[in-house]
């Protein structure tokens, strides 16, 4: 008799937590903060210090001696990093239920920019109409805090906002 019961809670509770799930368009919905950018499989850009790191290392070690005949050295290459980190953590794009993305620098100079986007959620692809009508499709993944956008072998990941 225990067993049923214990059946028949599980059953339940498995009903209550499928019925609350949010379908990925309503996940969608709401301001997401770019977090790190991927370039054929690399990282390019990271907001984490360790990752920065990383990339400052790498583009010193291929390009330093080309960077010290124009009068720049390691510290000038991690402080413009810096500041282009700064600059990104700024960037967010809000998914809004009409079908458009609005695009924003934050930066109190750009202009935002608004995409409309379509979503398919059995094929996991995202498709956002650039202002010149190109279309680029992307696959995603997603969860309540990070929304991960894949074209090839760069990849966009985000962090909700709100």
């Amino acid at each position: 008799m225990k067993i049923m019961r214990y059946i028949l809670i599980v059953v339940a509770a498995l009903t209550v937590l499928a019925s609350c799930s949010k379908s990925d368009k309503e996940l969608l919905s709401g301001t997401w903060g770019i977090q790190e950018m991927k370039k054929d499989g690399e990282v390019a850009m990271s907001l984490d210090p360790k990752e920065q790191q990383k990339i400052i290392d790498k583009a010193w070690a291929k390009d330093g001696a080309m960077m010290e005949q124009m009068g720049m050295d390691k510290a000038a290459l991690a402080k413009s990093m810096e500041e282009q980190s700064k600059n990104l953590a700024k960037v967010t794009f809000v998914f809004g239920e009409n079908g458009k993305v609005k695009v924003s620098a934050n930066d109190g100079k750009s202009k935002d920019v608004f995409s409309p986007y379509t979503m398919n959620e059995e094929k996991k692809e995202i498709t956002i109409e650039e202002e010149n009508k190109d279309k680029l499709t992307y696959t995603y993944t997603i969860s309540d805090e990070q929304l991960i956008l894949k074209q090839k072998k760069d990849e966009l990941i985000f962090k909700r906002k709100s």
